[in-house]
């Protein structure tokens, strides 16, 4: 799991020119994989649904609101 996370973030970091979404992405997955491998936090893995389509929500309306809309990239 710990290779995984760090594959992520290397790959993320490399792209995060390309706009918001991939900086939502991989602030979700940094932030998830802390909660359930660290915290151990249980409803984080309940919930992990909702959570990620909650934060491709507010990266798709604030790039919108920001005029710059992710699909533009």
């Amino acid at each position: 799991m710990a290779g995984f996370l760090k594959l992520s973030l290397a790959m993320g970091i490399g792209r995060l020119h390309r706009g918001i979404i991939l900086w939502a992405g991989l602030l979700f997955f940094v932030m998830a994989s802390v909660a359930v491998i660290w915290l151990e936090n249980s409803w984080v893995i309940r919930s992990m649904g909702v959570l990620a389509s909650g934060t491709l929500a507010s990266a798709t309306w604030l790039s919108v609101l920001a005029g710059k809309p992710f699909t533009m990239a």
